[in-house]
């Protein structure tokens, strides 16, 4: 949860944002990540950022945080009905917040290249 909101703000995928349901994972709510198969496991609180799609291509798209010392970690997961690729830990921020808007930075061709060097 971000800013007591559990949906992301503004940014690049917002206007491609599925109406994804949200769960209750330990107490916390977080998007309901079994619309989609495989789920992306090793990040059960990942949450939803948007969807990429191009061609008859889909991915959902994640952001997993996690705190790291005194900042905060994190990395993106992509998930098809195929296959889930994640990325390495790119995001080093003070706050889960401040890794959330760093995300939003990306541009979905800038996310596309991200998942096409996870080939």
């Amino acid at each position: 949860m971000v800013g007591g909101q559990d949906k992301p703000g503004p940014g690049p995928l917002s206007r491609w944002r599925s109406g994804a349901g949200v769960a209750t994972l330990k107490g916390r709510t977080v998007p309901d990540m079994d619309t989609i198969k495989p789920v992306v496991t090793d990040a059960p609180a990942g949450r939803h950022m948007g969807d990429l799609s191009r061609g008859g291509t889909n991915w959902k798209v994640y952001l997993e945080t996690r705190p790291q010392g005194n900042l905060v970690g994190g990395r993106v997961h992509f998930a098809s009905e195929q296959a889930v690729r994640s990325s390495a830990w790119i995001f080093l921020e003070w706050s889960e917040q401040e890794a959330v808007h760093r995300f939003n930075e990306f541009s979905p061709i800038e996310l596309w290249k991200i998942l096409e060097s996870l080939s």
